[in-house]
Parts: structure tokens; sequence; C-alpha cells
């Protein structure tokens, strides 16, 4: 069995995994991928609070559905207390998805057209 470079993996345009000398971390990277060598993303550094909101949106779905399920089941809820928890979590847990999805649309329709948008979540 021959042994093959990572770069060589590389340049024949196959996945590998690459390890950081002395960091123990690996991650899957390619050519035309987006990704360094550490499996970070090339494109652009994550904002913090943009994916603190989406966790708190993916949050307050899980207990708006748990929530509705738990009165549904016969757990006995003052009626007051669970249209108010009710509406709260329905009022706010979806927009704030179409917001941030709002603040970050044109970035992302300027990398594409949509023919190559549909085709790449599509076909």
């Amino acid at each position: 069995m021959t042994s093959r470079l990572p770069d060589q993996d590389a340049r024949a345009g196959r996945k590998f995994i690459s390890r950081a000398a002395g960091t123990g971390r690996a991650g899957a990277v390619g050519p035309g991928r987006g990704r360094d060598g550490e499996g970070r993303s090339t494109r652009g550094a994550r904002i913090a609070w943009v994916d603190a909101a989406k966790g708190a949106a993916i949050l307050a779905v899980v207990v708006g559905h748990c929530w509705r399920g738990l009165e549904t089941a016969g757990l006995r809820i003052p009626p007051a207390l669970f249209a108010a928890v009710d509406q709260a979590i329905y009022a706010v847990h979806m927009p704030v998805f179409f917001l941030l999805s709002g603040l970050f649309f044109r970035q992302g329709a300027a990398r594409i057209d949509a023919v190559r948008f549909a085709r790449s979540r599509w076909w």
C-alpha cells in the first residue's frame, strides 16, 4: 500500500482528513470546498450573536412544541398562563429565523444565480 501526501489527495479532487500538528483537530478539506486545512470556513468568520440568536430560536421552537404537548397530554395548566406563554413563544420564534435569513440574503444571492441555487438544492 502506498502512502499519499494530503496535497496529492487534494490535487486528485478527493476529500481527506488532515491533522494539524499538535492540535489533534481533524477537518475535511478539498479543492474549492471553502475550507482551510483546519476545516474552518474560508468564506468568512461566523458571527457569534447570529449563532446565539439561531440557537435561542431553535430552543424556542422545541419549548413551544413541548408546551403545546403538555397541554394536549392533559396537564392542568391555567388557561391564562397557557395562552400567554403560547402567544409569546409563537409570536417570536419563527420571525427570528426570517429576520436572520433576511440579514444575509443579499450576500448569498450575490454568490450564486437562481438556477444554480435550485440545482444545488434539488438535483
